[in-house]
């Protein structure tokens, strides 16, 4: 397990961290840093341990924020899925409606043929009786 050194608030601490997690310690270390500057720039006087305990307090607010804007974005997704897959049968349905319709006006036509010609027809069939 690599010690990595890391500077928060002028003071040299020795961290441990897992393999490969050393330029993260790093990075969060100097966020950390950071946050107490600002903190020590503010309440001038601070107890270190006030400006630590405070600046870690802000990164998890920071933190937990980030959760919940994650949370909220997962739920619209979910709604924006899920109003994505109502439209998708809304077109379907409307899709199968619109292919009936096309299908059913041709048989329509064809009936509204036959019943003229049936009247034809007959009509002639009645000239014919009749001559």
């Amino acid at each position: 397990m690599p010690h990595v050194p890391v500077r928060i608030n002028n003071r040299q601490y020795e961290l441990a961290c897992a393999e490969g997690e050393e330029e993260r310690l790093l990075s969060l270390a100097a966020d950390l840093d950071d946050c107490v500057l600002e903190l020590r720039r503010q309440i001038a006087g601070a107890p270190e341990i006030k400006l630590l305990v405070l600046g870690a307090l802000m990164m998890a607010d920071k933190a937990r924020e980030a959760q919940s804007a994650i949370e909220q974005a997962q739920m619209e997704a979910t709604r924006a899925r899920s109003e994505l897959q109502s439209l998708r049968l809304e077109l379907e349905t409307t899709r199968a409606e619109a292919a009936i319709h096309r299908t059913a006006q041709p048989e329509v036509r064809l009936e509204d043929l036959f019943s003229g010609l049936e009247t034809r027809i007959e009509g002639l069939a009645r000239k014919v009786a009749a001559a």
